[in-house]
């Protein structure tokens, strides 16, 4: 009978060393697993940052003569009379106002910083 105890135990034992040496080989592989894609998150973390970097660098709201969006948004106001979406008494005024000014604001925004230095100056 303690034979009999004995022999189920080394069976036992010999089973749970058999799973322990497996779960040690995917304990190992997993490890292995989780450096390359800490590496590989690395990587791609630098290119987002580098990528960004990029983008705030260039202002993706310029249009090809570098000006902005809302640069060109009051240049089209201005070429079309109108400076105020609201409307009211003082359109009127602007309209004249803007014929006169819409030429002298489209020249300051066409300026080279040459000119822009020598109208300062």
């Amino acid at each position: 009978m303690i034979q009999a105890e004995a022999e189920e135990l080394a069976i036992k034992v010999e089973a749970l060393t058999s799973e322990n040496l497996n779960l040690k080989s995917e304990i190992n592989r997993l490890t292995d697993t989780s450096e390359r894609l800490k590496l590989q998150n690395a990587k791609l973390m630098e290119q987002l940052k580098t990528t960004q970097q990029e983008q705030d660098t260039e202002d993706p709201r310029s249009d090809p003569k570098g000006l902005s969006l809302s640069t060109a948004n009051l240049l089209s106001r201005v070429n079309n009379g109108s400076s105020s979406p609201s409307g009211g008494e003082g359109e009127v005024y602007e309209s004249n106002n803007n014929q006169k000014s819409g030429a002298k604001l489209r020249q300051l925004l066409d300026a080279s910083p040459r000119t822009d230095a020598v109208a300062a100056g």
